[in-house]
């Protein structure tokens, strides 16, 4: 029975590695996110489009999808300026 277990023990330990499959995000500057309106895919397109203009013209840095989540007037994208 003590084997049983510790056998799980080990197989369960094995499982449990947290840096699988997670990707480090690069760190952020305070300033460098921008938050658009999406209704629809357009409207995520040209916010995409506008934060990599942003974040070209600002930071010389490409812009990175960070999240999408529910705003007062509906869905909010957010994008982000990659500092690497």
């Amino acid at each position: 029975m003590r084997s049983l277990i510790f056998a799980a023990i080990v197989v369960l330990a094995g499982c449990t590695n947290a840096t699988t499959d997670r990707a480090e995000k690069p760190p952020q500057r305070p300033g460098t996110s921008l938050a658009f309106n999406v209704n629809n895919d357009a409207d995520f397109k040209e916010g995409q489009a506008r934060a990599a203009e942003w974040c070209a013209e600002t930071y010389s840095a490409p812009a990175r999808y960070i999240e999408e989540r529910a705003g007062p007037t509906g869905r909010v994208a957010v994008f982000g300026c990659a500092t690497n």
